[in-house]
């Protein structure tokens, strides 16, 4: 809009007076709800108690301002803050409405705008936006927080949520919301659920489906959910009718209360149609993401062509090759590997340089990845998704740069400065291997990447070894039937990388891979090996789906 609006007399938003919080605590307990009553004027903050549930307001945060502007985004915005906490031995869900309103009609209006976003230390993590075209003010308005309404909160947990309200700047002729006013109050409605994820999103699809798995699903291989597998991870391989949804704590697990749940064994329902390419869900991490790995690039597994000969639906697309065996030059014209992991290095040390490219002739892994990141899947999801970007639905810095310390064998011997004329271990061998009882861990024990060398954000990597143990591998120790184990590999006899290190020896640095038939090798760095690359993403907690897909190759889950 160029001149037809005072910016100065926009809206009056007086999200004040009276706060209502409401528990609903299901058939076996009884209703609670509770007003809390504070003047327009009071300068205090306001905590209500309402059952387990904790709703705390802070004052100088709260909406009342007379003379709002038009912008371009929220960020610059009034915000009504608040802290829910969960008080309970349960999981909480809840959702957040605004009654009791009056408002001018004009703001019946996708100009009016809120934004919802939760505190994260010195930071915000954004969560949705949405309008009020269809606002009402004589029914209560339900806030939609991307796909659904519902937040779940763990077991003695809290979050610090922000809420705007906001006008979008347009182009059009806005003087209708001149001298407009609104005013309402916010409402906290929960009820208890036995799911750590917010209701729709697919980590609670996910969930649910294996809770509820029936016989007949059972016999085709779908996942039962289960909190610790049939078999130990690391400790032995799964069993050729195993297929569970388990759990164990991550990197988010302290400060979510959530653990991370993964597929183990011949799973069956675990496929996801995204960006026109056919993935597996590996696990949920504990902030509700989904870790994928690529199935294949050129079906969008929706077909039942799964037989074990099939070697038209699993066409590699993943095996990235070189074009001058120097430089990757990949113009998408021929198949491609990566020859080697990393480049070589005339100390030995391991420097997990695929990750940092010394020049434009260094083979690095960082290459595969930032080309099949920039190009095919950024590509595709503008194609497919209506100009959507990478950050509308992956996650970046999900990439554990980890396992650096150098020791031996058993890892009872950590050496601060290894001796290059010898042979030592990285802790992810050790961890998996070395030791006499195996601890694979989903906890990066070192940092996460959040971005490449050159500072852009990281959203395609490739998985640990211990994500492989939990999947039902074990170093060095062939596996007859897992999830992971892709009818194209075996066809080809293709390995591909694994971002964990393996050791030093006089052949120069190693890395662990995985094998066609499903064992767990370690390869040299500095070989040229046809070593093929297999991407994986991380889905955000809130993407939506396609509401009947169930993770069957048929029918798998779609990205909306």
């Amino acid at each position: 809009m160029k001149d037809t609006i005072k910016r100065q007399s926009m809206i009056i938003i007086s999200i004040i007076g009276i706060v209502v919080v409401s528990l609903i605590m299901g058939l076996t307990y009884a209703y609670q709800s509770v007003n809390v009553t504070y003047s327009e004027g009071s300068d205090d903050d306001l905590t209500v108690k309402a059952g387990v549930l904790d709703v705390s307001f802070v004052a100088s945060s709260r909406i009342n301002e007379t003379n709002l502007e038009l912008m371009n985004d929220y960020t610059n915005a009034k915000y009504s803050e608040f802290t829910v906490t969960n008080n309970s031995s349960y999981y909480v869900s809840y959702y957040i409405s605004l009654t009791d309103m009056t408002c001018s009609s004009a703001l019946t209006s996708p100009d009016f705008k809120y934004t919802l976003t939760k505190v994260n230390g010195s930071k915000e993590d954004f969560i949705y936006t949405g309008d009020f075209s269809s606002l009402d003010c004589t029914q209560d308005y339900e806030l939609m927080l991307d796909g659904s309404k519902y937040r779940t909160l763990s077991l003695n947990k809290s979050e610090t949520l922000r809420l705007y309200l906001w006008l979008e700047e347009t182009d059009e002729d806005q003087n209708i919301l001149e001298n407009t006013t609104f005013k309402g109050k916010i409402q906290i409605n929960s009820t208890f659920t036995d799911s750590p994820f917010n209701e729709g999103t697919l980590a609670y699809k996910i969930l649910n489906n294996s809770k509820n798995v029936t016989a007949e699903e059972i016999e085709k291989g779908y996942a039962v959910y289960s909190k610790d597998p049939k078999t130990l991870p690391a400790e032995n391989i799964s069993e050729s009718d195993e297929s569970t949804l388990s759990e164990t704590p991550d990197d988010f697990t302290e400060n979510t209360g959530n653990n991370s749940y993964y597929f183990r064994g011949n799973v069956n329902n675990n496929y996801v149609n995204f960006a026109g390419m056919c993935w597996r869900i590996v696990r949920i991490d504990g902030n509700s993401n989904i870790k994928l790995i690529l199935e294949d690039q050129y079906t969008t597994c929706d077909d039942d062509e799964t037989s074990e000969t099939d070697t038209i639906k699993y066409t590699g697309a993943w095996d990235i090759e070189a074009s001058d065996g120097t430089n990757i030059t990949m113009d998408g014209s021929i198949p491609y590997r990566v020859g080697n992991f990393g480049y070589d290095d005339s100390s030995g040390k391991y420097k997990m340089s695929y990750l940092n490219p010394v020049d434009n002739k260094d083979r690095a892994m960082v290459n595969a990845f930032k080309y099949f990141q920039t190009n095919t899947l950024k590509n595709k999801i503008n194609a497919l998704h209506d100009g959507k970007n990478l950050s509308d639905y992956l996650v970046s810095g999900n990439w554990c740069l980890n396992d650096k310390a150098y020791s031996d064998e058993q890892g009872t011997t950590i050496l601060e400065n290894p001796d290059y004329s010898s042979s030592f271990y990285y802790d992810s061998y050790v961890r998996l291997y070395g030791k006499t009882t195996k601890e694979p861990t989903l906890k990066c024990p070192v940092e996460t990447m959040e971005t490449f060398a050159d500072s852009t954000y990281m959203y395609v990597g490739t998985l640990t070894a211990d994500e492989i143990v939990y999947a039902g591998g074990k170093m060095y120790e062939t596996v007859v039937s897992n999830y992971l184990i892709n009818n194209w590999q075996i066809n080809n006899s293709k390995y591909f990388w694994l971002i964990s290190p393996d050791g030093f020896n006089s052949a120069g640095d190693t890395a662990v891979d995985m094998s066609y038939y499903g064992v767990m090798n370690n390869f040299s760095v500095d070989l040229s090996d046809t070593i093929a690359f297999r991407p994986s993403v991380s889905l955000t907690s809130s993407v939506t789906v396609a509401p009947n897909g169930n993770g069957d190759i048929t029918n798998p889950y779609v990205i909306e």
